[in-house]
């Protein structure tokens, strides 16, 4: 039996994975252990990578995961809650390899710059935020000489009827202080958001890129599990909420509507798939459409 000798060497092996994505994946790996019941169940397997994110774009219900069994019979399905409990909804279930497969290669072809204000714009909302922070201090200024004057002439007056009218400034200066502060202290979590969001943004999904790719090798069911968790952590990370439009009518791959018009379908299953990225900006919607219309000769 071999018997580790010496000091570790450090990078002796090339890194495949950069420093802090391994120790945030070891922490999730000791996490995971301390579960019980790891290796069964849905939860366990992590089957779904897209729990509590993903919903039905028809009425908004959450898709549930169901496992069916392995291939050829059996399959992995997302189905509308609404439509399989409560009948209320007619959207189908969507094949869970294929969406899942067009979740990661729409990563592959992600650009972060379409998703994040260009740095003009970026910098043109930084400026009028800044702006109005230094409007909003000049503010502040006044009405702290304001509550100095009010607190003296308080301490002064003996009438107890101007007293009374004195306070009631008093305490008036003093909300409208705390809601310029609170308004600044908002303002500059918007401006350190719009300077680290892009750089964040990317960090993030290259990691699940990174994650996913390991999936492929690892060979070891309890890896695998592992992998999973933690892959599933990064996307609701990411991601706020994923709503997935189910094909409603007959899959046909290429079909005429009229002539001079054809209908294609690049999924058997999906229409269209909408997705929201974490973060304040208006701008981090993304639409995947996989039917479309085409001209032809």
């Amino acid at each position: 039996k071999r018997v580790a000798v010496g000091d570790v060497i450090k990078d002796y092996y090339p890194k495949i994975i950069d420093e802090d994505l391994f120790y945030q994946m070891q922490a999730q790996f000791r996490k995971n252990k301390l579960k019980k019941g790891n290796a069964g169940g849905e939860v366990g397997k992590a089957g779904n990578l897209f729990t509590h994110i993903a919903k039905c774009g028809l009425c908004g219900a959450s898709m549930i995961f169901l496992d069916k069994g392995k291939p050829p019979k059996g399959r992995k399905y997302l189905y509308c809650d609404s439509a399989r409990r409560l009948k209320s909804c007619c959207a189908k279930a969507v094949r869970y390899d294929e969406f899942e497969k067009l979740f990661f290669d729409n990563f592959e072809e992600l650009d972060i710059n379409v998703l994040i204000p260009n740095e003009e714009e970026k910098q043109s909302q930084i400026i009028k935020l800044e702006n109005t922070m230094t409007a909003d201090k000049q503010r502040l200024l006044e009405i702290h000489v304001e509550i100095e004057n009010l607190t003296d002439s308080i301490g002064h007056t003996k009438d107890a009827r101007v007293r009374e009218q004195l306070e009631k400034r008093l305490s008036k200066a003093f909300d409208d202080k705390e809601h310029l502060q609170s308004k600044n202290w908002q303002y500059e979590q918007e401006i350190i958001e719009l300077k680290r969001q892009k750089e964040e943004l990317k960090k993030d999904i290259a990691q699940s890129q990174e994650i996913y790719s390991l999936l492929e090798d690892a060979s070891d069911e309890s890896d695998q599990i592992n992998l999973r968790l933690c892959l599933r952590q990064q996307i609701q990370k990411i991601i706020e909420w994923i709503k997935i439009y189910p094909i409603q009518e007959d899959y046909k791959e290429i079909q005429e509507i009229e002539p001079g018009l054809v209908k294609m379908m690049h999924s058997k299953y999906i229409e269209k798939v909408r997705m929201k990225f974490r973060g304040g900006s208006p701008y981090l919607l993304r639409a995947l459409y996989l039917t479309g219309t085409a001209e032809v000769d």
